[in-house]
């Protein structure tokens, strides 16, 4: 066996591996195994491998292509690290590649038709109050950084906001879904990867992210199969979701990634969209 350096993220090493001339897989192991975040408090890698080979064995059960995991392995002493094997999926290169958005936004609709019920992926049976706690954690980790306008009132007519989305809360969630996570080929989607932030929960959690990333336009909703325009609870409920990502990358920006200027974007959304919501009654 031969290990090639590939690339990596900011918890992991993804490498290829040959078996002679052949690609067997590409392998992921992580950076650090256990880590204790402001944001997300411990991190587990071995559990974020297993996460994410159950979403695979669901995905592939619903033809949603993605790379089959060929190997799993925990770390069972601290010295261990986690890693797994999984299939290499043939994709274009170059910066002229970009997905086809009715496309994603088809694909993103049957990812949210999923409704898993296993133990590592199974609904909140409380939706507000889950969403509202890891809110409330992302913004504290923000405020280190930050003036972060958003007190516990704040939070208490967030979560009466979520309380109205506890019944939908039900569906798999990517959460990634951006063009350095899908393989194309002649504009096609042919592969769906890094399920590391995968969950269930609800379907205006994972639109929210995909507004964040610039995508949510017209062609993704028309794949999407969403007609009309959101409507003023939807839109409120955007913003809540999307607050959530980029107080997380207040964060992120400095703890991991050591990139002020990325951290002061984010800072400015973050207060921007703190000052909104404080000036709509949330129900």
């Amino acid at each position: 066996m031969r290990v090639e350096e590939w690339r990596s993220g900011t918890d992991f090493w993804a490498d290829l591996v040959y078996d002679g001339p052949e690609l067997v897989g590409v392998a992921r192991s992580a950076r650090v195994e256990r880590i204790e975040t402001s944001y997300d408090g411990l991190v587990d890698f071995g559990d974020v491998l297993v996460k994410e080979a159950l979403a695979t064995d669901l995905l592939r059960e619903f033809r949603v292509p993605v790379p089959q995991v060929l190997h799993l392995q925990r770390a069972r002493f601290a010295e261990d690290v986690s890693w797994s094997l999984a299939q290499f999926i043939e994709s274009d290169d170059g910066t002229d590649v970009s997905p086809d958005l009715r496309q994603l936004g088809r694909l993103t609709r049957r990812l949210h038709g999923i409704q898993p019920g296993s133990a590592w992926l199974r609904p909140s049976a409380d939706w507000a109050g889950f969403f509202t706690r890891r809110l409330s954690r992302r913004l504290s980790a923000a405020a280190r950084y930050a003036d972060v306008p958003a007190d516990a009132g704040f939070l208490e007519r967030v979560n009466a906001a979520l309380g109205t989305r506890d019944h939908l809360a039900t569906s798999l969630l990517h959460m990634d879904l951006r063009e350095e996570n899908l393989c194309l080929r002649s504009g096609d989607i042919v592969g769906v990867l890094d399920l590391a932030n995968c969950m269930v929960g609800d379907p205006l959690l994972e639109l929210a992210r995909i507004r964040a990333y610039g995508l949510l336009n017209h062609e993704f909703l028309d794949g999407y199969g969403f007609d009309r325009h959101f409507d003023e609870i939807e839109e409120t409920l955007l913003d809540i979701y999307r607050l959530d990502t980029e107080a997380l990358l207040v964060a992120v920006a400095v703890e991991e990634l050591d990139d002020a200027e990325f951290q002061q974007q984010k800072i400015r959304q973050t207060q921007l969209l703190c000052d909104r919501l404080a000036q709509i009654r949330l129900q």
